[in-house]
């Protein structure tokens, strides 16, 4: 059961939970978040979006503090941008997974990015696609196109943060597969969404981030309630103390969380905050 006396902040997902199909924020959304915030309620960004692809959505929250990005892989005190922990994707990974797309003509992407600022990052893909499409009309980002071999074998390549595959279902589980046979444990590769095959240091997870936001805010995994809809959501569900899931999320997530709600379409998360902290 859910003891509301020990809430102290929210932990959520954005695509597929907090925003409508679409990729939007409703001003309902919006409007119940704040209420909460004045409220002292905390909110914990946790998304596989980068910096700059969550930045409108955390700007128009309003939320403040440490913030958990890229899966896991980058925590930022927002809104100064202050980079708290980061652990990159080794290079060795990165190559191999480029290759391997080359070999399966499977769209491939990493995000680079800057040792020191968290929003400088780029996205770089090796050649216009419709996946990369539909990434960027996702996304808002902008790709570069280039060698990402080349530009990882150089003497001293810059700081990779994520790989993402995009391709068909069982296409990205064969891929999975082939990563697990080569590395084992030793990377983490979770979905993002249905199209999507995020790969990540072996230390990144929204999970083990999400407890280092907790700390650094002073915060108890139980006293932080967690909302997601998808395999990259299910370690923040075992790291927070309570867990919900949309009724739109996949149904092994639904059966991983204590509670069901709405669907991102109906609002459910901000019904659920409405129901819960603001009656």
């Amino acid at each position: 059961m859910l003891d509301l006396t020990r809430i102290k902040a929210v932990a959520v997902d954005l695509d597929g939970t907090v925003l409508l199909p679409g990729a939007k924020l409703s001003e309902r959304t919006v409007a119940v978040f704040k209420m909460c915030m004045e409220r002292g309620l905390g909110v914990i960004i946790a998304t596989g979006r980068s910096v700059l692809s969550a930045e409108p959505f955390r700007a128009a929250l309003g939320a403040e503090g440490a913030m958990v990005y890229f899966n896991g892989a980058e925590l930022v005190a927002m809104p100064e941008n202050r980079i708290l922990h980061r652990a990159f994707l080794p290079h060795e990974v990165a190559l191999e997974c480029a290759a391997l797309a080359r070999r399966r003509g499977v769209h491939f992407h990493v995000f680079f990015s800057d040792d020191k600022e968290a929003s400088l990052e780029s996205l770089v893909a090796e050649n216009p696609s419709d996946a990369a499409s539909v990434y960027k009309e996702r996304t808002g980002l902008e790709f570069e196109y280039g060698d990402i071999c080349e530009r990882l074998s150089a003497p001293h390549p810059p700081a990779c943060i994520k790989g993402l595959f995009i391709d068909e279902p069982d296409a990205l589980e064969e891929i999975r597969a082939e990563l697990r046979g080569k590395f084992g444990g030793g990377i983490t590769i979770v979905k993002s969404a249905d199209a999507f095959l995020e790969i990540l240091n072996e230390d990144a997870s929204k999970g083990k981030t999400l407890l280092l936001a907790l700390k650094s805010r002073g915060l108890l995994a139980c006293e932080v309630v967690a909302f997601g809809d998808e395999e990259n959501d299910l370690s923040m569900f075992q790291a927070a103390g309570f867990s919900c899931a949309p009724e739109s999320a996949r149904d092994y997530v639904k059966a991983a969380a204590d509670c069901i709600i709405a669907s991102n379409a109906e609002d459910g998360v901000a019904d659920f905050l409405e129901k819960n902290f603001l009656s």
